[in-house]
């Protein structure tokens, strides 16, 4: 068990101690990794705030429990792994909590780092022989190899007695070239002294030295005898062949007494030597013609019973106690190669106490994306230090991504939420505000993609300068970025992107430079184009220019001057109609009543346009056909009505004078005070006389309350004229939509007239096409 008041004492240990980082660690790697030791450091606190008036209570088991799992999950194999940093203060404080939370017959290590199932050779007991006689686990002597300890003393012992347990793969520890760089850097100079002077000896045995040759010949023993399933049919043949090449190289080494010196009276044969072991096998395997009397007679005498497993623990245990044997060859060796057993021993020494101090080894750092899953999963942290936490984690795009994947893998699971996971992003982005316009995107739409259409919109308002940057570097870019876009960010974007670009066009000689920026994502160009016309109404050669090849846009500016000389003329009809009602002396009467505010519209510059437009256009038929067609693909004809008012209203142009008499004389009745109004109304009304006879003069056909323009006379004329293109459009609409086809037949006509620059005025067309008796009640009259 653990008491709140212990904990407290290890945790304020634990923050008065440094943390010291390697050296090899970069500065992003370090602050990563402190902000991980943070981030734990606080669920620690959190899981004790609430009992710190109760001293002696006990802390939740579970909890800790979990805690300890969810980080030896993220830290394993990392820089700040237990074994990895075995002194950094806060490992120090969950591995005190480990080995008091550990059971009698629990390994302090599986509740420390609960995915360890063994150690990296065979084990008979975790527990027993990871821990000290104190009970205590020391992570400084071991290294993690995915769920395996590797014991690194023990290795440093095993390794001076034979480094093959170190450098050969297929020896009892299994360690592969990465376990044993760690092995080499782990202790700093001293494990690296210590592995280097182990290597020399290693290259040294594998050299034609006697002790390698004995390390063969033990080796075939073993696999000929009954322990290693050897069959006794084949273990004769096996040893006999093993021993024939062990005797060519023993016949070729030079004299040396030593040989006949080595013993191991430990076994109860204190004068027997190597040499008689060895006699034992050339006794029985080799023929008899090459063994003097003299050895015959050794042999007979020292009686070894030539059993194959007890002969090769008799050579592995020569090889253990007499590593000079491995400096015995039949060719002179370089005597400055010759590795010191003494020395090795005092390497050993050093390297084991370095252990025991060792700083941080470091390898890999778990990259933001490793803690979001925590951060989101975890009941330790509160809302507000969730949000603290991810912001510092965050620091480019893919960090940013792959927070937000988090987000929405969480979403998809469809559990219980612990928290607003909506909220969360929204209060995150903002947390981010000073990181999102600095980080470079390489695929900013993959983040958009990421986010919920309201947080697309805080996205957008927190980095109000970034969106038309990315024009500026990759034009086509826009077009994707927008439609990443969710309604109604999709919206929004293109509102910001425009107003960026309608406020940095600061002369019309630079609508060019902003048309060719935004010209790939048609809706973005299309709000850029109407806010330019409100900036620049007088000044649109550049615009009618920049759109002879862009049909959509061009079509776009029409349809808003269409829409502006209807309002126009609606709201001079409604004034008209207020001054006539106003009664002769209105100033103090009950019914006076205001004239309303006139529109801003300047019809002006609007007329100019539509006239520049019908003389410079280059549209062909097919150009025009194509685009009603586009326009037109719906059930009524109320689209298609308007485009055949806007056409029609379009044939005033040649009567240019009239509108501009009338621009002139409807702008001199704007609203005066009441006073001077009402004092004297003559100049108004003979202003309104001439108003009017304008108006009939110019707009009679379409004012006409008591007759109009019947749809089926004027579609019957141009239906004459438009058989092609109706049979074509004909074949892509239903025969019950006749009425609808008729209707776009007789738009296609007048406009295609006007492309040939044949402009009769409308009063013409119903002198030369009228007919008696007009119908009035026509579903669609050509008037306002």
């Amino acid at each position: 068990m653990l008491t709140v008041s212990q904990f407290n004492e290890w945790l304020d240990i634990c923050e008065k101690q440094p943390i010291v980082y390697s050296q090899a660690l970069s500065k992003e790697q370090k602050t990563i990794l402190q902000i991980e030791s943070d981030i734990f450091l606080t669920c620690l606190k959190n899981i004790v705030a609430q009992d710190l008036k109760t001293p002696e209570k006990e802390i939740s088991e579970l909890r800790l429990r979990t805690l300890l799992r969810q980080r030896a999950l993220i830290l394993q194999m990392h820089s700040n792994d237990y074994t990895h940093h075995p002194h950094h203060p806060v490992n120090r404080l969950y591995l005190q909590i480990a080995q008091a939370l550990a059971k009698p017959e629990e390994a302090v290590c599986t509740v420390l780092m609960p995915y360890i199932e063994s150690l990296c050779r065979e084990s008979y007991s975790l527990k027993a022989e990871t821990e000290e006689d104190n009970g205590l686990f020391y992570p400084e002597h071991y290294l993690v190899r995915d769920k395996n300890l590797i014991p690194v003393a023990e290795i440093y012992e095993q390794a001076l007695l034979n480094p093959s347990y170190l450098f050969d793969d297929s020896f009892s520890y299994h360690l592969n070239d990465h376990d044993r760089k760690n092995l080499k850097l782990i202790a700093g100079e001293m494990s690296h002294d210590y592995l280097l002077a182990l290597h020399e000896e290693h290259v040294l045995r594998q050299q034609n030295n006697l002790g390698h040759h004995l390390q063969i010949l033990a080796d075939a023993l073993y696999d000929a005898s009954v322990e290693a399933k050897g069959t006794e049919e084949d273990a004769h043949e096996d040893i006999a062949k093993a021993v024939q090449v062990f005797y060519e190289f023993w016949r070729r080494l030079p004299s040396n007494e030593e040989i006949y010196q080595f013993t191991i009276p430990e076994w109860g044969r204190k004068n027997v030597t190597l040499n008689d072991y060895l006699l034992a096998l050339f006794v029985r395997y080799l023929d008899a013609d090459l063994l003097s009397d003299e050895e015959r007679q050794r042999f007979t005498d020292i009686s070894i019973f030539p059993c194959a497993y007890q002969l090769s623990n008799a050579l592995n245990e020569f090889l253990r106690r007499y590593p000079q044997l491995y400096r015995i060859s039949s060719n002179v060796i370089d005597p400055n190669r010759i590795s010191n057993y003494q020395e090795l021993s005092e390497l050993k020494v050093k390297a084991l106490e370095a252990l025991n101090y060792r700083g941080q080894l470091a390898t890999t750092t778990p990259t933001s994306s490793d803690f979001f899953r925590f951060i989101l999963d975890t009941e330790e942290l509160s809302f507000a230090e969730r949000i603290h936490f991810i912001s510092q984690l965050i620091n480019n795009e893919n960090d940013l991504w792959h927070f937000l994947l988090s987000v929405n893998d969480k979403k998809q699971q469809k559990l219980p939420q612990i928290i607003d996971y909506e909220e969360l992003v929204k209060k995150v982005l903002y947390a981010l505000a000073p990181k999102l316009t600095v980080i470079k995107y390489q695929t900013v739409e993959k983040v958009i993609a990421q986010l919920s259409p309201e947080n697309q919109m805080v996205l957008i308002e927190l980095m109000p300068d970034y969106w038309l940057s990315v024009a500026h570097e990759n034009s086509p870019k826009l077009k994707k970025i927008n439609e990443s876009f969710k309604s109604p960010a999709r919206e929004q974007y293109i509102l910001t992107v425009t107003k960026d670009a309608a406020a940095r066009t600061l002369l019309s000689t630079d609508i060019p430079t902003y048309y060719s920026i935004l010209k790939s994502c048609p809706e973005v160009l299309t709000t850029y184009l109407q806010l330019i016309r409100q900036k620049f109404p007088d000044d649109v050669d550049l615009i009618i220019k920049q759109l002879t090849t862009d049909v959509p846009s061009l079509h776009m500016l029409l349809r808003d001057w269409r829409m502006e000389l209807y309002q126009w003329h609606r709201e001079r009809e409604e004034r008209s109609m207020e001054v006539r009602g106003l009664p002769p002396l209105g100033l103090f009467g009950n019914n006076v009543r205001f004239l309303p505010s006139i529109s801003k519209v300047n019809i002006k510059p609007i007329l100019s346009q539509i006239e520049t437009w019908l003389k410079d256009q280059t549209l062909s038929k097919e150009e025009v056909i194509d685009f009603f067609e586009k326009q037109t693909f719906v059930d009524n004809s109320v689209t298609l009505s308007k485009w055949i008012r806007f056409t029609v209203l379009a044939q005033l142009t040649p009567e240019k004078k009239l509108l501009e008499e009338l621009q002139a004389n409807f702008y001199e009745l704007e609203r005066p005070s009441p006073l001077s109004y009402f004092s004297d109304q003559s100049p108004y009304a003979k202003k309104m006389e001439r108003l009017n006879e304008i108006r009939k003069n110019l707009f009679h056909p379409m004012l006409n309350t008591d007759t109009s323009l019947s749809l089926q006379q004027l579609k019957d004329y141009l239906y004459q004229q438009a058989g092609e293109e109706r049979n074509d459009l004909q074949k892509r609409y239903r025969s019950g939509e006749s009425s609808f086809l008729r209707a776009l037949d007789s738009a296609m006509q007048i406009v295609q007239r006007y492309m040939d620059k044949q402009h009769p005025s409308l009063t013409q067309l119903m002198k030369q096409h009228a007919y008696p008796g007009l119908d009035s009640g026509s579903n669609f009259s050509l008037r306002f």
